[in-house]
């Protein structure tokens, strides 16, 4: 089977970090990858220096980063994996990628919603636990990606097996043949829960100070050079208006 178009499989590949390389941010899929690179045991020069010269070959031919699973795996397998596919061709490499991104994205799932290594993460696993209120959007989304080209991309909460709710991430695609015909989704699952507390945090914070300063007999305006940009209803009323 060959592949029609690269692009939409490979759309998450510009935020991974080479392997042995750290990961640049601080969110949710920074601290995995970092996590994950931690398991690859000790450094060793050579070996360092191989995945170096390796990973820029790689990108040189393919166009992209080298992805592949770290969890579970040492640099010396990783060198040895790497050097397997550099002998492939684009179409062939491809379906690598893609089993590769299942894999991480599997293995991320069950860490982010607690399911034991002996539970298998069936097809459905995410859609049984979605929070009520999500469901209907969420449906929605999938029905529609299910039916049509639209990549998936849709934020909701889902059950983590402690009974609490986490808010996810979910982006998918239709990976093609040459005939356009649709031959599975590949995707990436990322936890946002910090992301969306923070925001939650922010808009209450601003709701109790509109309300405080809104509330207050005394005028209060915010301008920038003296030109306004907010007024209370105190102040509007010392204007006359």
């Amino acid at each position: 089977m060959r592949l029609r178009d690269q692009q939409p499989l490979v759309f998450e590949l510009d935020r991974q970090p080479r392997i042995g390389e750290r990961a640049r941010g601080s969110g949710a899929e920074a601290r995995f990858s970092t996590t994950e690179q931690a398991g690859l045991g000790v450094s060793n020069e050579g070996v360092e220096a191989a995945l170096r010269q390796g990973n820029l070959d790689y990108e040189n031919r393919f166009g992209r980063v080298f992805l592949i699973r770290a969890a579970g795996r040492d640099r010396t397998d990783i060198l040895a994996e790497l050097r397997r596919r550099m002998a492939n061709d684009p179409q062939s490499e491809l379906r690598e990628v893609a089993v590769q991104l299942r894999e991480i994205a599997l293995s991320r799932l069950r860490t982010i919603l607690g399911i034991p290594a002996n539970v298998p993460a069936r097809r459905g696993y995410i859609q049984d636990r979605v929070y009520p209120e999500d469901f209907p959007d969420f449906l929605m989304a999938v029905e529609a990606w299910r039916r049509t080209s639209t990549p998936l991309d849709i934020e909701c909460r889902v059950r983590h097996t402690a009974g609490h709710y986490v808010w996810l991430h979910i982006r998918a695609v239709h990976q093609q043949d040459a005939k356009g015909r649709r031959w599975r989704g590949v995707g990436f699952v990322l936890e946002v829960s910090d992301r969306l507390e923070a925001q939650r945090a922010l808009a209450d914070s601003e709701r109790k100070f509109r309300n405080l300063v809104d509330g207050s007999i005394q005028g209060v305006v915010i301008h920038r050079h003296h030109e306004p940009l907010f007024c209370n209803p105190a102040y509007a009323r010392l204007l006359g208006d």
